[in-house]
């Protein structure tokens, strides 16, 4: 690391990248640079069309435990060398009873079983869209059986609400924000667990960015 500081105490200023004066660069005690964040985050990402965001297209039943062996949704990593770097993963809810719910999307990164493709819309977030396909980066497939490798949830993922029958209610927005990343030929997996299974219930999906970087 001591190379990185000398490297940076020689660099000393930096230049603006449409012109103008040099600007001194500063770290603190620790030698962490001090940075200011002209854009919100995520902004570049989807500049440069590396944000997707994807869900189901049809409802279905949530699961009443912890994730093991189903996936309601897996999106298959079909790159030779980029990573999905995942963001969020949400669940909503489509149909209810009149009952007090609660609801939680579950994700893990695990081996892929892929094997037939559901063809379902990517959004990027400049308006660009694509169908995935079985040659495409980007694969899903839905209701799957799987291999349970780390099912786990993130902060904002757990949502109660009391329905009138057959209403919609909100939805959940697990905030990854990068605790899971995608390796190529590896899958997403995404489940719903709820305190009551109905029917056609709920739909799910996640957002994530590519990026091109290395394994450990």
């Amino acid at each position: 690391m001591a190379g990185s500081f000398d490297f940076i105490s020689t660099l000393g200023t930096t230049k603006r990248r449409k012109g103008g004066a040099a600007a001194d660069m500063q770290s603190d005690q620790e030698n962490n640079l001090f940075v200011s964040q002209g854009l919100p985050p995520y902004a570049e990402l989807n500049r440069r069309g590396d944000v997707w965001t994807v869900m189901t297209a049809t409802a279905f039943a949530a699961v009443v435990t912890v994730p093991t062996t189903t996936a309601a949704l897996e999106i298959h990593n079909n790159t030779s060398d980029r990573y999905m770097v995942v963001l969020d993963i949400f669940s909503w809810q489509l149909l209810g009873t009149a009952v007090v719910w609660a609801h939680t999307p579950w994700a893990q990164v695990g081996a892929s079983v892929y094997s037939a493709n559901t063809a379902l819309v990517f959004y990027d977030g400049m308006g660009g869209s694509y169908t995935s396909s079985t040659s495409g980066p980007m694969r899903t497939a839905i209701n799957q059986t799987v291999v349970a490798n780390g099912w786990t949830v993130f902060p904002g993922s757990t949502m109660a609400s009391s329905l009138a029958a057959a209403t919609p209610a909100g939805a959940c927005i697990g905030q990854v924000d990068g605790k899971l990343i995608v390796p190529p030929k590896l899958s997403l997996h995404i489940e719903v667990s709820a305190s009551v299974t109905t029917a056609s219930a709920f739909q799910c999906g996640a957002r994530f960015a590519w990026a091109d970087i290395t394994a450990r």
